[in-house]
């Protein structure tokens, strides 16, 4: 199964990063080797970098399980897209080791930057809104069921897959659009209540055939 290679956002690695310190070796070689102009997604981690005069250590805490995610630009995570619902709608989302939910933009939602997704056709499961907290970041919204995939190929999809859809939400701004949860499913030791692990998208993968095993691993191309 080949899926969107995933990005790691670091302000060592983005080479379109830029300030007043020398490059390196390895930098300058980048440069000399790959040329080509900067992608969509260089462009919005580039424009947050401008934003960001002071960068922050900001925290996702996980909703399940009392872990959490440090991201900051700064800091190294790993995006890609995920197609949702029976439009495909493209969402950049941060795979998150320290969550469980899919959690992405609904198309009401005035505070979200970037994509969303239209639940329009989409099967609610939820008959009132819950509220989600990452630490910094604050989500209202709902669950849904629908067609969830990793890129436009079917071994990469889930069928019928619950996710949480937020109309309200704040501390989540480009590039960032939403959060794929992929902790362990189990319960953490390090957390004194028992929680219930919310739907896993590697699980429901795995379960579909689309996997060999309910693993998964990044990789890294032109380093």
């Amino acid at each position: 199964m080949q899926a969107k290679h995933a990005s790691l956002i670091d302000q060592s690695l983005n080479m379109n990063w830029s300030d007043n310190r020398p490059k390196t070796i390895s930098e300058r070689l980048y440069n000399l080797l790959y040329k080509d102009p900067p992608s969509d997604f260089d462009l919005k981690v580039d424009a947050h970098i401008a934003r960001a005069k002071k960068p922050t250590n900001k925290r996702l805490r996980a909703t399940t399980i009392d872990h959490d995610l440090n991201y900051a630009v700064d800091f190294p995570m790993f995006i890609g897209e995920m197609r949702i619902g029976p439009n495909q709608d493209l969402i950049d989302v941060v795979f998150d080791t320290g969550s469980d939910w899919l959690a992405v933009p609904d198309s009401s939602c005035i505070e979200c930057e970037g994509n969303t997704v239209d639940n329009t056709n989409s099967q609610k499961t939820s008959t009132s809104s819950e509220k989600l907290t990452y630490g910094s970041a604050q989500l209202n919204g709902y669950t849904y069921r629908s067609k969830v995939c990793l890129s436009s190929q079917a071994a990469s999809c889930v069928p019928d897959f619950e996710y949480y859809s937020f109309f309200e939400q704040t501390g989540l701004s480009a590039p960032l659009e939403g959060i794929l949860g992929m902790c362990q499913d189990k319960q953490m030791l390090i957390s004194n209540a028992y929680r219930e692990v919310g739907p896993l998208f590697g699980n429901e993968l795995w379960k579909e055939g689309g996997i060999v095993e309910p693993t998964f691993s990044f990789g890294f191309q032109g380093f």
